[in-house]
């Protein structure tokens, strides 16, 4: 029994064996791809290619061909969709006058090319459907590798518009950056005698008048912080401002810009040599009288002095100045691609008349360009540029302050990768029997990224067709 049983395992095992070896003779388990449409050196190509990408050879009796519009469909719908390439074939012709007239021979694109800064190259491939079905096939440019220099891009004008910057191909922008930056001083307003009573020089303020109108007619601001004891030896502490006169018509009034921590302050005519009646009361608390930043403040004489005769009493009021609290003081930015970046100032940075209460300028508009709103946007560039941005605003007085902000619009590398299959057009629907006409061009230059500034070079394996 045991005999029996070995011999029916045996004799199963060798019928397998033949089943599979039979099948394997007589039906192929596997076919090989066919090679897509390459351009030959001649120009020309055909369906038996030397390509570098793989095409089915799709059986008629079991697929059908489709178009793109669905009302073109065959009526078979529960069939795949594809196409087989067969039949289709292309030619290229280069152009001699860019675009307008192109050569009669067929002839491959070069393989290497220098071109110079927004010029191009056109060409023009006819791609024929000699088959018995349409055909939907895409033109690549195999291996396509833009130099460092200029904006290689490859665009087409029939059957499509279209435009691909292969210089950008993987690139990442940097995003822009700005710092902000807190402001230093404060600006004090000081009125020597336009408030002064009385003109008559018999009386005290007539006095008055003609010593803070010494000549020459300037004045200085002594300050210090809350501990500094500026009174201390006559004036010898403290920091000392000498005071610009502003465009106001009224009367003169005088500016001067104080360290922003300074809650201490004093005014004396030019010279005044430790004379006490030469100089104002001392105001010993700042912040606590208004003053900051954004707060600007007229101090003012009024022909009197204090009780002990020492010194000219001066008052004080609120006033719309020109100052800082905080600004942008420096930004890095792309060049070449209109990146652009906000750097306007809010109500709450600035203290201002005018309006709007911030103007912003450019020093370098091939840089870049600074919006009304305050909106820097990159231009192009050749190499990494700094150019300078300035703030403005304007105190009632008719004097103004500005800030600078150091604007770096940097070059970036661009690439010089090796792209195997750089779309030339895709998608294709050719009709059976029918040519289609592909007109295009390897450009150096780009609107979007700048123009170029420099000669450009590329090189490629040739192009094909794929499906």
């Amino acid at each position: 029994m045991k005999n029996k049983h070995f011999t029916i395992q045996k004799l199963l095992v060798i019928a397998l064996a033949v089943i599979l070896l039979t099948l394997c003779i007589c039906s192929p388990t596997f076919s090989w791809f066919n090679r897509p449409s390459m351009q030959d050196l001649n120009g020309s190509a055909s369906g038996n290619g030397t390509g570098n990408a793989l095409q089915l050879n799709i059986p008629q009796s079991s697929y059908y061909l489709t178009s793109v519009a669905k009302d073109q469909e065959s009526p078979n719908t529960s069939a795949p969709k594809a196409y087989d390439g067969n039949g289709v074939t292309m030619n290229t012709y280069l152009s001699t006058d860019d675009g307008f007239n192109y050569s009669d021979t067929p002839a491959a694109p070069e393989t290497s090319r220098t071109v110079q800064a927004d010029k191009r190259v056109c060409y023009l491939t006819t791609i024929k459907n000699e088959s018995t079905t349409e055909q939907n096939v895409s033109l690549y440019i195999k291996n396509f590798k833009p130099g460092s220099n200029g904006n290689i891009c490859v665009g087409t004008n029939v059957p499509v518009k279209s435009f691909k910057n292969y210089s950008m191909y993987g690139v990442t922008i940097p995003a822009p950056t700005k710092n902000l930056w807190n402001g230093e001083t404060k600006r004090v307003y000081f009125e020597p005698f336009g408030k002064v009573p009385s003109q008559n020089t018999n009386s005290i303020y007539g006095a008055h008048l003609k010593t803070w109108k010494t000549d020459p007619t300037s004045y200085w601001v002594c300050s210090g912080g809350s501990t500094t004891d500026i009174d201390a030896n006559k004036g010898s502490a403290g920091t000392w401002t000498q005071m610009q006169k502003t465009p106001y018509n009224g009367s003169d009034i005088y500016y001067a810009d104080i360290p922003w921590g300074d809650n201490k302050l004093y005014f004396t005519v030019n010279d005044w040599n430790g004379d006490s009646w030469k100089r104002t009361q001392t105001f010993s608390n700042l912040s606590g009288d208004g003053l900051s930043m954004t707060q600007s403040l007229l101090f003012y004489t009024t022909g009197t002095y204090t009780s002990d005769y020492n010194n000219a009493y001066a008052g004080k009021q609120n006033c719309v100045g020109a100052n800082f609290a905080s600004y942008y003081n420096s930004v890095t930015i792309a060049g070449k691609t209109d990146q652009s970046i906000d750097v306007s100032l809010s109500d709450s940075q600035v203290t201002s008349n005018s309006n709007p209460k911030v103007t912003y300028a450019s020093s370098n508009t091939d840089a870049f360009t600074v919006s009304s709103a305050g909106v820097i946007t990159a231009k192009a560039v050749s190499a990494n540029t700094t150019a300078t941005l300035t703030y403005t605003v304007t105190s009632f007085y008719g004097d103004t302050k500005t800030a600078q902000c150091s604007v770096k619009v940097s070059k970036f590398s661009t690439s010089t990768a090796t792209i195997k299959a750089a779309p030339i057009v895709t998608n294709l629907l050719i009709p059976a029997g029918k040519t289609q006409d592909v007109y295009w061009f390897i450009q150096n230059g780009d609107e979007m990224y700048g123009p170029a500034t420099a000669e450009g070079t590329y090189s490629l394996g040739g192009i094909y067709l794929g499906m």
